[in-house]
């Protein structure tokens, strides 16, 4: 429940109350509620935009069933450019699988408005939300709790399982043929020219600037792989990305399978292209075959090589220790090297702890000292590699606590230039600091989720608003029973008689 505190009185001379300064003094208090301690305009917004971020995945967990789900469908949706309408002049697609793909070129316009507008609504929606999370960040507070759900449901569905069909669908307006007569009952043919087509490509293009630009940062930020220098299939191998192993391997096979498929369809259009003949649907049957090797194939090599990335460095780690021990811990020989890439580093790391979601649960305390003998060899033989000072920090958190040395390290990447998306794993993990130590305080067995966090938070500010509000009517009300001018009548403050 709310307190309320009445103002005092404006008859009393320079001691009323400033909500203003309260705020102020809230602000500048250095235990507030920890999101606001930028002190540009340009490191505010970073903070908004983390914060919101933040809120977006944190806690944003669903059924393992539909998780893996919406991998499978989203990884799927690959393999549809291969049997779609473009590509059916090269080799014969069966009817049935025609249809896995809507020709949205070819609906009559109020039919595809109709599917536009659906996708153009969700975009703007989420963006809408997006806006409407952030300015409670920015007013300090949040009116009601249910945004913050919406938005973790759009974070979780529009930039992933519906990416690709959202994209086709806005894109179609801007892809017109520029022929100013035929029949223009179908998108396909009506001229750009055409009035009825102008709105479409103008909401479409504005559609593509928000929502392209969102569902890349993203995944950029969510995902840790640099996607500018190995291909998808490359990504998976090297980064491993998810630490759930078998997301890898699954994922490693749909990229490969999808690549195998790939090729076979690039040979048909090959032929087509000097043969001018549709190859049969002998094509068809051969992709199916060489899909099913790749998925095999895939996820055997991925999990292969997840496994001789942790191997073979757990052997070169006992290569290379000596058997003197100083102040508990083993001495490293400095001239062998480790870790083959600065990846392998985390992936090695990985061997420590199983349930790495399972925050400071299940956790194997014997393992502790040998994770930091292997982030510690990692950041000596790659100490311009950022995330692993913030891995280091991560895994000391989930395992334990963060000590002196991985705070250390991490107050000393924040101070330095680093990357948007290594700021943004830095605020993540203070905001899981913070969370947690609010959720010890409240007691043992208090499970602190997202939407409670903010509620939390909000009455705090306020507990905190009216403390101070409360103290500093207090002490006007002292100063002025301290006056000689002034006394207690009727519960309220007079100045004294002079006759």
């Amino acid at each position: 429940m709310e307190i309320s505190i009445a103002p005092v009185q404006d008859t009393l001379p320079e001691e009323r109350y400033d909500e203003e300064r309260v705020q102020n003094d809230l602000a500048d208090s250095a235990d507030d509620d920890g999101f606001f301690v930028a002190t540009t305009f340009l490191e505010r917004v970073r903070e908004i935009v983390f914060s919101v971020m933040f809120f977006m995945v944190h806690g944003n967990a669903t059924w393992t069933v539909f998780e893996y789900c919406a991998l499978i469908i989203e990884d799927l949706q690959l393999v549809t450019f291969f049997i779609s309408l473009e590509v059916s002049n090269a080799y014969l697609i069966p009817n049935g699988l025609l249809y896995s793909e809507l020709d949205y070129a070819h609906m009559e316009l109020k039919q595809f408005s109709v599917w536009f507008s659906l996708c153009v609504v969700a975009v703007f929606l989420m963006m809408a939300n997006i806006v409407w999370v952030a300015s409670g960040f920015v007013h300090g507070h949040h009116k009601v709790i249910w945004p913050i759900w919406t938005l973790r449901i759009f974070a979780s569905i529009l930039p992933t399982v519906l990416y690709l069909p959202i994209l086709e669908v806005i894109v179609n307006p801007i892809s017109c043929n520029r022929i100013d007569e035929g029949n223009f009952g179908t998108l396909a043919t009506t001229p750009c020219s055409d009035l009825r087509r102008l709105p479409l490509t103008i909401v479409s293009v504005l559609a593509m600037a928000v929502y392209i630009p969102t569902s890349v940062t993203l995944t950029a930020v969510y995902v840790l792989v640099n996607l500018n220098q190995s291909s998808m299939f490359g990504v998976v191998l090297f980064y491993f990305p998810y630490y759930n192993p078998n997301v890898n391997f699954m994922r490693g096979g749909f990229f490969f399978g999808t690549a195998l498929v790939g090729f076979v369809a690039t040979y048909a259009a090959i032929a087509h292209a000097v043969t001018g003949v549709q190859q049969n649907q002998t094509i068809i049957y051969i992709m199916a075959g060489v899909y099913s090797f790749g998925l095999a194939t895939g996820f055997k090599v991925s999990a292969m090589v997840y496994n001789y990335i942790q191997n073979e460095v757990q052997c070169r780690l006992v290569q290379v220790q000596d058997q003197v021990i100083l102040k508990g811990e083993p001495i490293m020989k400095p001239d062998t090297l480790v870790f083959a890439y600065w990846t392998h580093v985390e992936i090695a790391a990985r061997i420590a702890t199983i349930h790495m979601d399972k925050r400071r649960q299940r956790v194997d305390e014997t393992t502790i000292p040998h994770l930091i003998m292997i982030f510690k060899r990692g950041m000596e033989e790659f100490p311009e590699q950022s995330f692993l000072k913030l891995s280091y920090a991560l895994y000391m958190f989930h395992m334990k606590a963060l000590n002196r040395d991985a705070r250390s390290r991490l107050g000393k990447l924040d101070q330095s230039k680093v990357p948007w998306d290594v700021k943004f794993q830095l605020y993540y993990i203070n905001q899981l600091a913070t969370q947690t130590k609010e959720a010890d305080f409240l007691g043992p067995g208090i499970k602190l989720d997202i939407t409670s966090y903010v509620e939390n938070k909000k009455t705090d500010k306020d507990a905190k608003l009216n403390h101070y509000l409360a103290v500093q009517e207090m002490r006007s009300l002292w100063e002025l029973l301290s006056d000689k001018q002034y006394t207690v009548v009727q519960n309220g403050v007079i100045p004294k008689s002079r006759g």
